[in-house]
């Protein structure tokens, strides 16, 4: 376990990005806090840099000089353009889904829960490929675009952002609909003993 210095809270290790330069061999804040800190830090830059308006840029990958309106945008850079056109995202887009179809699903869970793909597939070959709580091994999600399968939903305690297992859909949402606490949960079940067939 390590507490954060940023939220001060203590977590699991897996929850910390490793880095060899750090004593430990990770750093002091928390993956999610980490993400964060990064975006500020982005938005920040371009702040101090200004932002400049165009009306055409040369797209950094076929080179052709385009309106502003083929690009998407992106709050990040000076211009609130990408670096790419639209044509060029969606090939790019179309060639990673192919050598790797998991390629953006890692991304967003680096991005949402700080952690890794690696670490998700780790998650999900520990619990036998099944729901932690009813153990079907149908996450009953929605597959992504291009990916071979779908996934399970990645639970995580709301307070502390602590991932705690990898959930189908059905119970995911069950405990999120009861509160995502105990009493809740205890409440439901007392409910249901009660009224349990031939009592």
């Amino acid at each position: 376990m390590k507490k954060c210095s940023k939220c001060k809270k203590t977590k699991p290790l897996k929850e910390f990005v490793k880095d060899v330069n750090c004593p430990n061999g990770y750093r002091s804040y928390c993956k999610i806090c980490n993400n964060k800190l990064a975006t500020q830090n982005r938005r920040t830059r371009r702040t101090r840099l200004g932002t400049i308006e165009v009306h055409s840029k040369e797209c950094q990958s076929c080179k052709r000089d385009l309106p502003a309106s083929e690009y998407h945008s992106f709050i990040d850079s000076r211009d609130g353009l990408q670096s790419k056109c639209k044509s060029c995202v969606r090939t790019l887009r179309q060639k990673k889904r192919s050598e790797n179809p998991d390629h953006y699903y890692g991304i967003r869970l680096e991005r949402v829960f700080g952690i890794s793909l690696e670490e998700y597939q780790e998650m999900e070959k520990n619990q036998d490929y099944k729901c932690a709580i009813c153990n079907t091994t149908d996450p009953g999600t929605r597959k992504s675009k291009g990916a071979l399968k779908s996934h399970f939903a990645v639970d995580h305690d709301h307070q502390t952002g602590e991932i705690r297992g990898l959930l189908c859909s059905k119970c995911n949402a069950a405990i999120g609909l009861l509160g995502d606490n105990l009493e809740g949960l205890e409440a439901a079940t007392a409910y249901l003993r009660k009224h349990k067939h031939g009592h």
